[in-house]
């Protein structure tokens, strides 16, 4: 009987346990704007909830409105507005941020485009300062898959870009991820390029790693 009544009051004490967990540490990682005599707590987030502790938060207040503008490096900004209620002081509100969208064109040491290959856009898992470029490339198309022969650019961060590279195995695919930094995202050049050495030869490798240290220098 002891038992019983243990298991029944742990079912309702523990989700009560983990809701004040999960209230507390929303409320320290709230972004607090005191605008006229009102404080808003503003909970800004991306596209897979996860928080975006970086975030620039701006208050303003626009008649009987709290304007919320928010945004981070890799972003779409937002704004929203929440209206003002007699007698209350004290507001919280959750802003999320779109991805920034961009091309992403997987080409070949020969510049040619990797018809078979594509970008698995999801950014689970990913640092909300970081951005993940999931590279789905067929089996049979990549003799040697190794992170020394996939590589990330955009002119003007350097060569290359990827922060880090991690290869696995998918049935009839390699996935490749790739972390670059978001801010990269802000760039005003609406694609990424993802050149990914499928040749046997390495001397094409050598090659290609020359031209772009020239272009870079």
């Amino acid at each position: 009987m002891k038992n019983r009544i243990a298991k029944i009051l742990g079912s309702f004490i523990l989700p009560g346990v983990f809701l004040a967990l999960m209230t507390v540490s929303a409320s320290l990682q709230a972004v607090q704007c005191q605008v006229g005599s009102f404080l808003v707590n503003v909970d800004v987030r991306n596209s897979i909830y996860l928080m975006v502790p970086h975030a620039l938060v701006k208050c303003s207040l626009s008649g009987e409105k709290i304007r919320i503008s928010a945004s981070a490096p890799g972003y779409v900004p937002q704004v929203k507005e929440i209206r003002m209620l007699p007698g209350t002081s004290s507001y919280f509100a959750t802003v999320r941020l779109a991805d920034r969208e961009k091309r992403i064109d997987i080409l070949d040491y020969s510049y040619k485009p990797i018809v078979s290959a594509y970008v698995d856009r999801f950014q689970g898992g990913t640092p909300s300062h970081l951005y993940a470029i999931n590279l789905m490339l067929p089996v049979k198309t990549w003799p040697h898959p190794n992170a020394g022969n996939v590589k990330v650019n955009q002119p003007g961060y350097g060569w290359p870009i990827q922060l880090s590279c991690d290869i696995s195995l998918l049935e009839d695919f390699y996935r490749v991820r790739m972390l670059i930094d978001r801010a990269v995202l802000d760039d005003p050049k609406d694609h990424l390029l993802v050149y990914v050495n499928t040749a046997e030869d390495s001397a094409l490798k050598q090659r290609f790693n020359e031209l772009h240290r020239d272009n870079d220098l």
